[in-house]
């Protein structure tokens, strides 16, 4: 679902930091103050109700006809269930005829990597030390 600019609760917030904080560590953990403003400015999709989400993500704006997949996460215990499939399919379905494309960045060792794949994202750059000093990055897209 897309959450609503009327939906993005302080309530909300706390649940996506808490899933972000248990998905992400080290460098890829973004600050509390950068995932605050992406989550207010940017589109959410969640899968699930609010005490109980499998899954977020945030989408972003980069220029005029281009969308940045900010953040995906799933929970651990709801990992290959089809949740990252399905918030990719409502981002796809939600940016065709809004944008052009889609990017994303992620480490280089990520296996969500073939998801994105199975989607059509390829690389199109490699990101040295862009996750410094944990490794390199890729940054991968898809035309819509």
């Amino acid at each position: 679902m897309i959450v609503t600019h009327d939906a993005k609760t302080t309530s909300l917030f706390t649940k996506v930091d808490s899933i972000v904080t248990t998905c992400f560590h080290g460098i890829e953990r973004p600050p509390i103050t950068v995932l605050e403003e992406n989550f207010r400015t940017g589109i959410v999709f969640a899968n699930g109700i609010l005490n109980q989400l499998r899954g977020i993500a945030i989408l972003t704006e980069r220029g005029a006809r281009d969308a940045f997949l900010w953040i995906m996460a799933v929970v651990p215990e709801s990992r290959n269930m089809g949740i990252g499939s399905s918030l990719l399919k409502e981002i796809e379905e939600y940016a065709k005829g809004r944008y052009a494309r889609i990017g994303l960045t992620c480490k280089t060792d990520n296996p969500v990597q073939k998801l994105y794949f199975d989607y059509g994202y390829r690389v199109t750059k490699v990101l040295r030390d862009f996750y410094a000093p944990e490794g390199d990055g890729l940054f991968m897209g898809r035309e819509l």
